[in-house]
């Protein structure tokens, strides 16, 4: 059982993951989306999570209003009488929901003064009751530390559109590149990389680079772990194929990267790795990493691990990796690209699905993603 069930558009996931970090270190539990595992049936789930928690934050946006799913999500909340509405833009709400109290976190993306993210955690602790609101679940009390976010340390990006700071990045990594072209070497497409992620690449303001597949995320690190491998975020990805495609205007370009199967951690059976493939086209574990030693990711989520037949508090030094255990894929483009757009999240993952399976062609890809519309907000 949780104590939070966050209901949001994924193209507000920034803001969200924000959100969690706060209400998190604050001791309170919290379930959305991303905690979603391999071969879960994901409206089982969802429904799950949605009973067994004891409020549903849902965070309005221009984009969440127009969400059926979001919109169901509150209606269950609010027939429930557990719905903590969160305004993130100013925005209109559904008509049913307009007459209730909504807290607000109005525009905030990190470059603001963090006391309103700390002010909104206070509110909703609040409402679970004096005694979240003065106590964690562990029984010690409760604060938001009064330190910045690792954020402030960070520049801003200002004016500049991602499309526009992705492509100068585009340049200097891969000058010369027009259209197609293919990289096979590991070493090759890794320092290339090295430029392409050079910091500062997540600002204050705004995380202008992006990764795609079946679902979406900014990327907010980069880092180097052999000479064929990557960590990309939680992802260790061995580079099998790689291509930086440039095929027309500079916010349509993009990066594409296939993976070669990991080694397994050794902490799982391979039984689900059928039914994950035939499910989403390929399979995946998650785990994490606490003093060199593998430990589960239910074990990462409890915040304690049995080692050596022992439990063993793991005070914030364990990190969490994810290891594709079949051939994966997925692209990196900006976060105005016109790739951020829900009508072809469907058949991007077909798509990258027919590459895995020598079904279809990076070109029809590219082709398909030229033909899409330019965002708005240029």
């Amino acid at each position: 059982m949780s104590d939070i069930f966050i209901s949001y558009k994924r193209e507000d996931q920034a803001t969200a993951r924000k959100l969690v970090d706060a209400l998190e270190s604050k001791g309170l539990t919290v379930w959305w989306d991303p905690k979603l595992r391999a071969g879960e049936r994901f409206n089982d789930v969802i429904e799950k999570a949605l009973k067994e928690s004891k409020c549903v934050v849902v965070m309005w946006s221009k984009r969440a209003v127009d969400s059926q799913y979001v919109k169901d999500e509150a209606t269950y909340a609010l027939n429930r009488n557990k719905l903590v509405p969160v305004r993130i833009e100013e925005v209109e709400l559904p008509f049913k929901f307009e007459g209730l109290h909504t807290l607000s976190l109005l525009g905030w993306d990190g470059s603001k003064d963090f006391l309103e993210l700390r002010r909104l955690v206070d509110d909703i602790s609040a409402i679970l009751g004096p005694s979240y609101a003065a106590t964690s679940r562990a029984g010690k009390p409760l604060r938001m530390d009064a330190e910045k976010p690792e954020e402030d340390d960070l520049p801003f990006i200002g004016r500049q559109s991602s499309t526009v700071f992705f492509s100068e990045r585009f340049g200097k990594s891969f000058p010369r590149v027009r259209g197609i072209q293919w990289f096979k070497e590991p070493e090759v497409v890794i320092e290339r990389l090295k430029v392409f992620f050079a910091k500062p690449f997540v600002f204050r303001d705004s995380h202008p680079i992006w990764w795609w597949r079946d679902g979406d995320m900014p990327i907010r690190s980069f880092a180097i772990l052999s000479s064929d491998t990557v960590l990309i975020d939680e992802q260790e990805l061995v580079i099998d194929d790689f291509a930086a495609v440039n095929a027309r205007a500079y916010h349509q370009s993009f990066l594409y990267l296939k993976t070669k199967p990991s080694d397994p951690s050794g902490l799982h059976n391979d039984a689900s790795i059928h039914d994950q493939v035939a499910s989403q086209g390929y399979a995946k574990e998650e785990f994490a990493i606490f003093r060199g030693r593998f430990i589960l990711r239910t074990e990462y989520d409890d915040g304690a691990a049995v080692i050596d037949g022992k439990v063993v508090d793991l005070p914030g030094e364990a990190t969490l990796r994810v290891r594709y255990l079949t051939p994966y894929n997925l692209i990196i483009a900006p976060h105005e690209s016109p790739i951020n757009n829900d009508d072809f999240e469907q058949r991007r993952v077909q798509f990258l699905n027919g590459l895995l399976q020598g079904q279809t062609t990076l070109e029809e890809l590219t082709d398909a993603i030229l033909k899409l519309p330019k965002r708005q907000f240029y």
